[in-house]
């Protein structure tokens, strides 16, 4: 697992045998889904725990693209 910097978050990123190596049939979105180093991008931000001892684990802090606007303007 790997955090990335994309805007104000960190994108949780992960890569092992337990995750699946791409789309079947489907290799534009193969390419779209992983990184260059083969991690997939979930999508999903985290925060240390405690930035001084990452060994205390990554608090989910929601998504990296979770802005959208209803008609109501909210």
């Amino acid at each position: 697992m790997k955090l990335v910097p994309d805007g104000d978050k960190l994108e949780m990123r992960v890569k092992g045998p337990n995750v699946t190596p791409g789309y079947w049939n489907a290799p534009d979105l193969t390419r779209s889904a992983f990184d260059e180093e083969g991690f997939y991008r979930t999508g999903d931000a985290g925060i240390f725990l405690d930035a001084g001892i990452p060994e205390k684990g990554i608090l989910f802090n929601g998504r990296i693209a979770e802005d959208f606007k209803l008609l109501t303007g909210t």
